[in-house]
């Protein structure tokens, strides 16, 4: 095998980092409703531990982790607590996908063919794939990717680019955004978060998220360069894929000695 330079090694484990670091710091955390009128929260998973509050009809929580019907839950006020199942359903919105371009989420990537690797990372690679239809509704999509986290099918990013710096492309550009989003909304509804740039704070992005059982939909509009982003991605693959901040220097150690063998 090919002994690769310590100086070549050290930019890959940079990017490593730089990669773990981007998958821990998007919040993938399972939205919940409260179902019930008032619903005890509990220092522990069980009827047996103390109440360490109470959560209201429609209150909406973050879910941590699930144990034996009891989900381990940030509150409302950013306290942790534990909350039965019994109480509470996972937000979804409606027309959910189940996968994209007729791939289904979590396929592994040995199963799909004439896939074009674009970007190699230490768990996510993006693919594109030739001959894919490059438009959502009217508007030409810049870039189609698919993302594989560990192998399996979790992410699609898409973006489109005005084709110009004049003025003409960059109103073509807002213009394709209005319609995507158009189409968005026709699809999957009203946000579950909106959240429009203030430019006089220095704000330049307008945001828009969907966050369903298993899939979140983000949707972003760079007001200065007229980018538009969106990106899918299937929660339960990021979860049992992601490495906890405490994981990194143990993987570190082990993806450097791997790549200087």
């Amino acid at each position: 095998m090919q002994r690769i330079s310590r100086k070549n090694c050290l930019v890959s484990v940079v990017v490593f980092v730089m990669a773990l670091f981007f998958s821990s710091s998007v919040s993938l955390a399972e939205q919940l409703r409260v179902t019930g009128p008032v619903v005890n929260v509990r220092s522990g998973p069980g009827v047996k531990h103390k109440v360490a509050s109470q959560v209201k009809k429609n209150d909406i929580l973050e879910r941590i982790e699930s144990k034996k019907g009891w989900s381990k839950v940030k509150l409302p006020d950013g306290k942790i607590a534990w909350i039965s199942e019994k109480y509470v359903t996972a937000l979804a919105f409606k027309n959910e996908p189940d996968g994209f371009a007729g791939i289904q989420w979590g396929t592994n990537i040995d199963e799909i063919d004439d896939m074009h690797l674009v970007q190699d990372g230490v768990f996510l690679q993006l693919y594109s794939r030739p001959g894919d239809n490059q438009r959502i509704g009217s508007v030409q999509l810049s870039q189609l990717l698919y993302g594989f986290f560990g192998g399996r099918f979790s992410d699609v990013v898409i973006r489109v680019h005005p084709a110009g710096p004049d003025m003409r492309s960059r109103q073509k550009a807002e213009e394709d955004f209005e319609r995507l989003k158009d189409v968005l909304f026709k699809r999957y509804g009203k946000p579950r978060t909106t959240e429009l740039a203030n430019p006089l704070r220095g704000e330049r992005v307008d945001k828009y998220q969907w966050a369903g059982a298993n899939v979140q939909v983000a949707f972003y509009f760079d007001l200065v360069s007229k980018v538009t982003l969106l990106k899918y991605w299937y929660t339960p693959v990021h979860s049992s894929e992601m490495l906890l901040p405490s994981q990194w220097a143990p993987a570190v150690r082990k993806e450097l000695r791997k790549r200087l063998r």
